[in-house]
């Protein structure tokens, strides 16, 4: 061990065996870590932390009266403002003891590299149920603390690194709160996941992730969040608000919850997905396929990023916005091949939202009202798509809706529309057409271009029509 401000560099090895029994940090509880400008940790061999683990010796949680243990913890004011990294040389730990649990840090950031680290949970068999003798912790399996004031919290789970069958079924003392399948971010804390995935994950929120407010949440480098899910909101990722999330060449896939299959935000901050990152294949059993937000929350799709195969059993295949904030499809951005049984397969958008879809496309979605965008109360500009026909065609509900003169809109007819017409308004008293001087080619007189209901004040403005009319 080396200190005066140079790297303190620990093997860690369970010794002539695979079962560890007792481990406290070992030389890390020494003063001279305050000395070390950083630590890197590796693994000697496969850790198996099993369930008879005498772990009195072991480090508590910092702070409260929990009994509750892990493996490692860098929440002591010696560790703060170091790089802690700990590279598992390929190897894996174990961790088949539900009354211990993996990490816990504070004012430091730690990075996971080479290791793979299984928390022993099963899965669930088809009735729903846990199977036989897997471990359900009661807390999340890696705990990002709020840090201090002028201090970060960082947990990077970096390349070769892969934290999978992790199930946190409820709060140990208060802690965990059921959010959070792997990774617990309390507040303000940074979590990053560049190159390494988190896989096969439950928590009731959050099943992956649980993120409290005023932090942020990186996807990159190829990482990825999948086949994760959550009893109630963020199969993915979970996220009070106020939270910067991106997912930039990294994907969340295979996800499930009741809302928000692969991310759910209470509201505020903003999501961008670009650099071809994706969200695929997430489900919802009510709102969100792709992610559901409460309101308030910008969104990006771009840089070819795309949400692509998400469905919803309620609203919002792709994307599900209680109201409030933006959504911009740009820079070839995709929402694609996405359902809602009810409203807005591609984007449900209520209580005033602008939706923006300028050079990025909204295709191949489905949903009984709405098929491309559901927009209620809202704003919908289309300035700059090669197409507009697959999107425009499946907007409904009110609100204002603008085209630019970039956009083409030709040969369109309204056969497809459930709802018939280019929109039937129903909900606001006045509703904005503005088609800057688009010149719209109408082809099916069995259906009306814009059908209106008594006592709706209908405004069309800019519009030259060609072989159709108005009802």
């Amino acid at each position: 061990m080396q200190t005066g401000g140079v790297p303190i560099n620990l093997a860690l090895s369970s010794g002539n065996g695979s079962e560890v029994k007792d481990w406290s940090n070992g030389e890390l509880k020494s003063e001279t870590v305050a000395g070390a400008s950083n630590i890197n940790i590796t693994l000697s061999n496969n850790i198996t932390v099993a369930s008879t683990v005498e772990d009195a010796n072991l480090p508590t949680m910092s702070g409260t009266s929990s009994t509750t243990k892990y493996f490692f913890d860098f929440t002591d004011t010696r560790f703060a403002d170091k790089t802690i990294t700990i590279d598992g040389g390929n190897h894996t730990i174990f961790m088949h003891n539900a009354g211990l649990f993996f990490l816990n840090l504070k004012n430091c950031k730690v990075i996971l590299r080479n290791i793979t680290i299984d928390g022993g949970w099963k899965g669930l068999d088809a009735d729903g149920n846990d199977v036989v003798g897997g471990i359900s912790r009661g807390s999340s399996f890696i705990n990002v603390g709020n840090p201090d004031e002028s201090k970060s919290s960082e947990i990077e789970v970096g390349k070769g690194t892969t934290i999978k069958n992790c199930k946190n079924s409820g709060a140990i003392d208060g802690v965990g709160g059921g959010g959070g399948g792997a990774l617990f971010n309390e507040s303000r804390g940074a979590v990053i996941i560049n190159g390494g995935r988190i896989t096969s994950c439950r928590s009731t929120i959050g099943g992956a992730i649980f993120q409290g407010t005023d932090g942020s949440i990186t996807i990159t480098g190829k990482g990825i969040i999948s086949n994760c899910s959550a009893t109630a909101d963020g199969g993915g990722i979970y996220n009070g608000g106020n939270t910067p999330i991106i997912v930039d060449s990294g994907s969340i896939s295979d996800c499930s919850a009741t809302n928000g299959g692969g991310i759910k935000v209470g509201g505020g901050g903003s999501i961008t997905i670009t650099g071809k990152g994706i969200i695929s294949n997430c489900s919802a059993t009510a709102n969100g396929g792709g992610m559901d937000i409460n309101g308030g929350e910008v969104v990006t799709v771009d840089g070819g990023g795309s949400i692509s195969d998400c469905s919803a059993a309620v609203n919002g295949g792709g994307i599900c916005i209680g109201g409030g904030g933006s959504i911009t499809i740009t820079g070839k951005g995709i929402i694609g091949n996405c359902s809602a049984a009810v409203n807005g397969g591609g984007i449900y958008a209520g209580g005033g939202t602008e939706i923006t879809v300028d050079g990025g496309s909204i295709s191949g979605c489905s949903a009984a009202s709405g098929r491309g965008i559901f927009s209620l109360f809202g704003t919908v500009k289309i300035p700059n798509v090669v197409d507009v026909n697959d999107t425009v065609k499946y907007v409904a509900s009110g609100g204002h809706m603008i085209l630019d003169k970039k956009s083409k809109m030709t040969n369109y007819s309204g056969v497809n529309l459930p709802i018939g017409g280019l929109r039937k308004v129903h909900e606001p008293k006045k509703v904005i057409f503005d088609f800057c001087g688009q010149t719209i080619h109408h082809n099916d007189p069995n259906v009306p271009f814009i059908q209106g209901v008594p006592g709706k004040h209908i405004v069309i403005c800019n519009l030259k029509m060609d072989g159709g009319g108005c009802k």
